[in-house]
């Protein structure tokens, strides 16, 4: 969700299909949020600083299903293959 500030770079990677979509949040869109389906990666950044930024999540969403990307992961290293721009998103 985006709150404050000019925008937000959202990626959402399907790492099945090897696809990314890339959007942007805006208030001149006015778009402020998107629905990240399950077991999609996503990542942000601002489109221009500073920006209040939040992720709210819905019923069914347990954290113990949640997982951060990192290095040396087999995710991690077919994201560097087919799209190394993003290799700044890895933790």
């Amino acid at each position: 969700n985006l709150y404050e500030g000019d925008g937000l770079i959202l990626y959402v990677w399907d790492d099945i299909t090897n696809t990314i979509e890339k959007l942007v949040l805006s208030k001149s869109r006015k778009e402020y949020c998107h629905v990240i389906p399950a077991r999609k990666w996503q990542a942000a950044m601002a489109a221009d600083e500073p920006v209040l930024v939040g992720c709210s999540v819905g019923p069914g969403f347990d954290f113990r299903d949640f997982t951060m990307m990192k290095y040396g992961d087999n995710e991690a290293n077919n994201l560097i293959n087919h799209f190394p721009d993003l290799v700044k998103f890895i933790k």
